[in-house]
């Protein structure tokens, strides 16, 4: 009877396994394959079909899917399907087809990539060892009833955890092989590059003026590149808090976090913005006791996030016992037999500490990991000597157009900072705004409609202004803030009128909607880039998704 119910559960993991194998099947890297539509379901007269089932699928080129359905009243049915499901692209409707079109891959993207496929594989290991922890619930109270022996239950645990770990392996070959490919992929990206006649040059830049760039090449030799024009994207890198510098093995940065090839008992996250947030999450799945530490009176303490997420977020956090301690911060880190030991005490960053948040306790942890934000990667560029103008933290300083201080020279992505958008969608339309100003075609750069997704459980999107940023700009004199019922638990539609759903009267749009639900960080927004040439807002509300603006 023990074998059999054993059986059971080893079936449950593979079925993991083929799960994870299906995630990864669907993860699109820059070329059209039709097997990214294999999952999506399409309302067909009351029945949920596959696509394939209702039409027929062709690829006229390397990064585009042509979607044909037989009966042509089935074009709205699919477009919606795709709009709702996670692939992320907006489809294009001409009444009786449907095209996908998918962006080639660059080193962003592949960034993206590896940290989606990592995410699957995260998700199936969560799975696998949920299943091993039922199994084992199930062979103990067979133990109590009598049902089996003591050595019978310490035989299935052997079992058991042998099981889990053959599985947990098998997930990890999936993900090394699937990373391999997307290594792959991007090779093909040198490739075209090549094909293009654009040239590489791998080394370390440095600005001399704005036409020429002095290129410390890999091999120790030295080149000047001359230019029309200079684009710099050479992004940022994890911020280093003084008194946490990162060991790697007991002090991580967030890419320390993502290589770990164990679970930490004990886990303490300093910094609640959304990389802690989401680690958060991610560990507690795996069995870590989580601790936040963050300086700010709330979780996400941005202020494009509104405070009711926040709120909502936090409440979340305690339903998994993770534990949250705002207002707060560490002081004297140390790392003494393994262990790390600090004191947690009030944060310089809350003017009124309360009595609760002055009270010093002291701290222990197997890990600390910083999640502090991000700073820019400009260390010997050369910016100050050729007169690129940065602020006070080192973030390159622009105009609407994305040009420097220096004529010629442009600056896009993470390295313009914080009070732009640190996204990689919204640095890709960065870019195309400077190339085609550089064609003669300029357009200024806006940022008043971006989504944005934090993977969370359960996740939290947006899109367009927070209230607060409603309100400081002038939109919402007569605003309300509530609760809507969008997609999963909606935290909240401001509007300037109507209600949810509807466009406001008196000519008012739709500024700004955040989400917290299942599959919430894909909804508002989904398939739209920020449109520096429209002449009004995107549409955020979740159940317009993909319309165009208001």
């Amino acid at each position: 009877m023990l074998k059999d119910e054993y059986k059971i559960y080893e079936e449950k993991m593979k079925k993991s396994i083929e799960s994870v194998k299906n995630d990864f099947a669907a993860v699109r890297a820059g070329r059209a394959n039709a097997s990214v539509l294999d999952r999506i379901m399409v309302d067909y007269y009351g029945s949920p079909t596959p696509i394939q089932q209702i039409a027929a699928i062709s690829s006229p080129d390397a990064r585009t899917l042509l979607i044909s359905p037989w009966d042509k009243t089935a074009v709205k049915s699919i477009e919606k399907a795709i709009q709702n499901s996670d692939l992320g692209i907006n489809p294009q409707n001409d009444g009786a087809s449907i095209r996908l079109s998918f962006p080639q891959l660059t080193e962003e993207r592949r960034k993206e990539l590896v940290k989606q496929i990592h995410k699957y594989a995260e998700n199936g290991k969560v799975a696998i060892r949920n299943i091993r922890r039922d199994a084992m619930e199930s062979f103990k109270k067979k133990e109590k009833a009598s049902e089996i022996t003591e050595d019978d239950l310490k035989q299935a645990e052997k079992d058991l955890q042998k099981l889990t770990d053959d599985s947990s392996k098998k997930i990890d070959e999936l993900l090394a092989r699937k990373e391999k490919v997307v290594d792959i992929l991007r090779g093909g990206l040198e490739k075209t590059c090549a094909r293009l006649k654009v040239r590489l040059c791998t080394g370390h830049g440095r600005v001399l003026d704005a036409r020429h760039v002095e290129v410390g090449m890999a091999d120790g030799s030295v080149e000047v590149v001359e230019n029309d024009a200079l684009i710099l994207a050479t992004g940022s890198r994890v911020a280093e808090l003084p008194g946490l510098a990162f060991d790697h093995t007991h002090i991580l940065s967030s890419d320390d976090a993502l290589q770990l090839d164990r679970v930490p008992r004990r886990l303490v996250i300093v910094g609640g913005g959304v990389i802690g947030c989401e680690m958060a999450f991610i560990y507690r799945a795996f069995g870590a006791q989580v601790t936040v530490v963050e300086g700010q009176n709330r979780l996400l303490p941005m202020p494009s996030m509104d405070a009711d997420v926040s709120t909502l977020l936090q409440r979340e956090m305690k339903k998994r016992r993770i534990a949250c301690e705002l207002g707060r911060t560490l002081r004297d880190v140390r790392v003494e037999e393994g262990v790390v030991r600090a004191t947690l005490t009030a944060s310089p960053f809350v003017d009124k500490p309360t009595p609760a948040q002055q009270k010093e306790v002291p701290v222990e942890a197997d890990m600390v990991l910083v999640t502090v934000g991000r700073c820019p990667a400009t260390e010997g560029l050369g910016l100050a000597e050729a007169g690129i103008a940065t602020d006070r933290r080192g973030w390159v300083v622009v105009d609407d157009a994305l040009k420097t201080s220096l004529p010629g020279v442009y600056a896009i992505g993470d390295l313009l900072g914080p009070s732009r958008v640190m996204l990689a969608h919204v640095a890709a339309m960065e870019g195309l705004c400077v190339v085609e100003s550089l064609c003669g075609k300029p357009r200024a750069m806006r940022y008043d409609a971006v989504p944005s997704g934090v993977f969370t459980s359960p996740e939290v999107g947006s899109v367009g202004l927070s209230e607060q940023q409603a309100r400081e700009q002038g939109h919402l004199p007569d605003a309300r803030a509530g609760q809507g019922p969008g997609h999963g638990r909606a935290a909240g539609l401001l509007q300037t009128g109507g209600s949810h759903g509807q466009r406001p009267s008196a000519g008012g749009a739709y500024r700004g909607c955040p989400c917290l639900g299942p599959g919430g960080g894909s909804r508002p927004g989904r398939g739209q880039r920020p449109d520096p040439g429209t002449g009004g807002p995107y549409h955020p509300c979740p159940s317009h998704a993909g319309r165009r603006p208001v």
